[in-house]
């Protein structure tokens, strides 16, 4: 699993996750793409959680930046604009990753 670091001191800004690359690039996607929002947080684990199940088809997902090509086994996280490289990981990882991010801001919401 991933390691995230956490800076709420630079709340809303890209720094705010922090990830070694290659997978400095799922950091930014919380940060730009999730952003600081639970709701949207919970239904792309939901989602992501069907397709390792096998309950839904492999699938693509466009957001602000990135987009995430989602399978069982591993995922693709790549952005929109050509800035930074590919990164592929285990599809558990980015349910993980996304899972540590949600606890991050249950936990800052209520501070």
């Amino acid at each position: 699993m991933l390691s995230i670091r956490f800076h709420p001191e630079k709340k809303y800004g890209m720094d705010e996750a922090e990830l070694s690359p290659p997978y400095d690039v799922v950091a930014d996607l919380l940060t730009s793409d999730v952003q600081h929002d639970p709701a949207y947080a919970r239904t792309l684990i939901e989602a992501f959680e069907r397709v390792v199940r096998g309950e839904e088809a492999p699938m693509e997902v466009q957001g602000n930046a990135y987009l995430i090509e989602v399978n069982a086994a591993s995922t693709r996280v790549s952005t929109e604009f050509g800035t930074q490289p590919s990164c592929e990981l285990p599809t558990p990882w980015l349910i993980d990753a996304l899972q540590q991010w949600l606890a991050y801001l249950e936990r800052t919401r209520e501070s």
